[in-house]
């Protein structure tokens, strides 16, 4: 006895629940290409009534392969929002597919009626939930040339998505490769020859990259694209870069941009996406001074594991000073102080070793911080000055005054540094660390071994936690490993060994000599 009722419970179960369905007019493992011109396929529910009951489930899902390009996929229903120069708009759900393969699903829309149809005139469905009524299930490209392989549409429980998902994990491809046929974002005159894969910057510091959001038609705008399973945006470039320049992303939901500033002489440029940032990816975009040239070799988003090494034989350090909670390390030179700031190198203000500016820039030439270099400084050379101040006081500013052995000196009132520690205690609201102003050696100042600091007026004390002084290679020196060709006609060779004529800008070899061609 116990055994028949525990056949017959069995039979109860499986009576009782919901199987997967697979979406009307939908083939298993059909393939598309499509062309980038939002094309697509739209399979329509219900027959020729476009109208579906679909109510007793909770998911519409996907199961896809081979997916390259960026693939919507989506479900519309009965209700009819507006009309518009090409026929009726309707409500709609939506996701984009960017992964080689998975599963991605779509709650049904159970908590909204259908209550109005176009122009306001009530439709055959007035109170009916929209889960009711579909209308059509959509795959189609995102205007990039795309293909797909459809393993099947389904509807079902969220158990049975959820089981479906556990089945299919997406899986993510180390790199997602944006397209070089097209860099479709750009402004200020910056152009961009997909031939070459060439970026050329118009004004001063425009751009030229990609465009990465969709358009959402049921709320008229962008939105961006997620890109939540890399971790960077990585730039590869084809020569040594001629200028120096910067590679921004940009996200939606006005959350800050990360960007990436890179030297002249430099073949690879990686930005560190932020957590939310990549989940919402508006652009793309390349930035440098007028007249670059930038010419692309690869662009992808990838992981961490598969980022390329940033070479760093193009910057040179010629000297740094970092305090820490042991003291500090110095190289390239000697830090002193004098007079008012005789006690005030390796200053022990808590929580750092600092070097502590308390002269004035009236006695700068007996009150001061003297360092001196083991190497000249040259035109462009970058000084990189971390600090805070120590006084939260109204009015008061904290700006650093350099004055060069030669040349004139330079302090810029609008470079200041936030209140964070007074005697170690935490004072600045954001919670902040120390803050990073960066000069840039003017011709002038070349030349200099000896650089003194004071205060530009009287204000708040500053506290230095770390003052690097770096130098970008010259052309000459900025790729190591480049091939000489010794001619004896004076040919003229790229660092490719491609044969040039006077026309060709950037680096280039001739009679065994690198020199920059312009």
């Amino acid at each position: 006895m116990k055994k028949i009722f525990t056949f017959i419970a069995g039979l109860l179960l499986v009576g009782s629940a919901h199987a997967a369905v697979l979406v009307d007019e939908v083939t298993e493992g059909a393939e598309y290409s499509y062309a980038g011109t939002w094309g697509g396929n739209w399979f329509n529910q219900g027959g020729d009534a476009l109208d579906k009951d679909v109510s007793e489930y909770d998911y519409v899902w996907i199961q896809f392969a081979n997916v390259t390009g960026k693939i919507g996929f989506g479900i519309v229903y009965a209700e009819w929002l507006k009309t518009e120069s090409w026929g009726e708009t309707y409500y709609t759900d939506s996701k984009i597919i960017e992964a080689e393969s998975g599963v991605v699903g779509i709650p049904l829309e159970k908590t909204k009626t259908l209550v109005h149809g176009i122009n306001n005139v009530d439709n055959d469905f007035k109170g009916d939930i929209y889960a009711k009524h579909v209308r059509q299930v959509y795959v189609q490209d995102q205007g990039v040339a795309s293909t797909i392989k459809v393993v099947g549409i389904w509807y079902g429980t969220e158990a049975e998505y959820q089981d479906a998902l556990a089945g299919n994990k997406p899986q993510v491809a180390p790199k997602k490769q944006l397209d070089l046929t097209n860099l479709g974002s750009g402004w200020g005159n910056s152009e961009y020859d997909a031939a070459t894969k060439t970026i050329t910057i118009g004004e001063d510091w425009s751009g030229k990259g990609w465009w990465l959001a969709t358009w959402d038609g049921a709320t008229s705008t962008n939105v961006g694209t997620s890109y939540a399973d890399y971790d960077k945006l990585a730039i590869e470039f084809a020569e040594p870069t001629e200028a120096n320049g910067k590679v921004n992303v940009e996200y939606d939901g006005g959350l800050e941009s990360s960007a990436y500033e890179f030297a002249a002489g430099s073949t690879v440029a990686v930005v560190d996406l932020s957590a939310e940032g990549k989940k919402q990816v508006m652009q793309v975009y390349i930035q440098g001074p007028a007249g670059s040239k930038y010419v692309l070799a690869d662009a992808y988003f990838c992981t961490n594991e598969a980022a390329p090494e940033i070479p760093q034989n193009n910057v040179k350090t010629l000297f740094s000073w970092e305090g820490g909670e042991e003291g500090a390390v110095v190289s390239g030179g000697t830090v002193v102080g004098n007079g008012a700031d005789a006690e005030s190198v390796n200053y022990a203000n808590n929580i750092y070793y600092t070097i502590r500016v308390s002269s004035k820039k009236a006695n700068v030439d007996t009150d001061n911080i003297t360092i001196t270099l083991d190497e000249a400084l040259a035109e462009g050379d970058k000084i990189a000055v971390t600090a805070y101040r120590n006084k939260d006081t109204a009015g008061k500013i904290a700006t650093l005054y350099l004055a060069y052995e030669n040349g004139a000196p330079f302090f810029n009132d609008e470079e200041t540094w936030v209140n964070i520690y007074n005697n170690g205690e935490d004072i600045d609201e954001d919670g902040e660390t120390p803050n990073t102003n960066t000069y840039v050696v003017a011709a002038d100042n070349a030349g200099s071994k000896v650089i003194r600091l004071a205060r530009s007026k009287a204000s708040t004390n500053i506290f230095i936690t770390k003052f690097v002084i770096t130098r970008t290679a010259d052309d000459t020196n900025a790729v190591e490993s480049v091939k000489t060709f010794v001619v004896a006609d004076g040919a003229v060779y790229n660092l490719r060994g491609q044969r040039v004529d006077a026309t060709y800008k950037g680096i280039v070899v001739s009679n065994g000599k690198k020199f920059f061609q312009k």
